[in-house]
């Protein structure tokens, strides 16, 4: 990732830094671009405009560290488990295929990707585990701990919103009690209310040609392989 990823703006970064520097502080740091509300890719993005010569090499380092972070989170949770050594190392592989196989490539290899799609995995990790582990004794403050991962999550990219829902199915298989809900729930309703803020509502037709569009690509991408 170091090696190869590209030290120069490409694609959405021109429009995204055109952005930064042309809007004022810090209305440009909350701005939505392409429908996501990058909060804290954009503080990073105006650090190193600011600080370096946009050489990418920050972003660089902040993907590959939450990339690394990930991985090895999930390798110390399954290390834990009571299972044989050969099935944890089988499972740590798995993991970190999933973290930094090759079909990932794109946000592996180039800085505006890696920059709000790592740090998604980064905080779901913990989040997860958090309500997963949660005792009745301290279940209220570990799930307020996971709901502020989630929420940090979806400042980065807008699909760090659904770790909401994927907490409150752990809750639901853990029968959890009802003091374990509220800061899920309250994390939901805040996390809309803010990415949702000053956003325009597109059109019904719009919203449905984009779905179909995106249906008919996944029908094609899954019969090809």
């Amino acid at each position: 990732m170091w090696m190869l990823a590209p030290r120069v703006p490409y694609a959405d970064q021109w429009r995204i830094y055109r952005h930064l520097i042309e809007r004022p502080f810090p209305a440009s740091v909350f701005a939505v671009e392409n429908g996501h509300r990058g909060v804290r890719p954009n503080l990073i993005r105006i650090a190193e405009l600011n600080w370096m010569p946009a050489d990418q090499n920050l972003q660089i380092v902040v993907g590959l560290l939450c990339a690394l972070a990930t991985f090895g989170f999930l390798a110390f949770s399954i290390w834990r488990a009571p299972a044989s050594p050969a099935v944890r190392s089988a499972a740590i592989f798995a993991a970190a295929l999933r973290v930094f196989w090759l079909g990932n490539e794109r946000a592996l290899a180039h800085s505006n990707e890696a920059v709000h799609a790592h740090p998604v995995t980064f905080f779901l990790v913990p989040a997860l585990a958090l309500v997963a582990r949660a005792t009745p004794r301290v279940e209220d403050a570990r799930t307020r701990a996971a709901a502020a991962c989630a929420i940090a999550a979806t400042f980065s990219f807008g699909s760090g919103i659904a770790i909401l829902p994927a907490m409150m199915f752990v809750l639901l298989l853990r029968g959890a009690a009802l003091r374990g809900w509220v800061p899920a729930a309250s994390g939901l309703a805040a996390a809309l209310l803010l990415y949702l803020w000053g956003k325009s509502t597109p059109r019904p037709e719009r919203c449905a040609s984009r779905a179909a569009f995106w249906i008919r690509r996944s029908r094609v991408c899954w019969y090809s392989m």
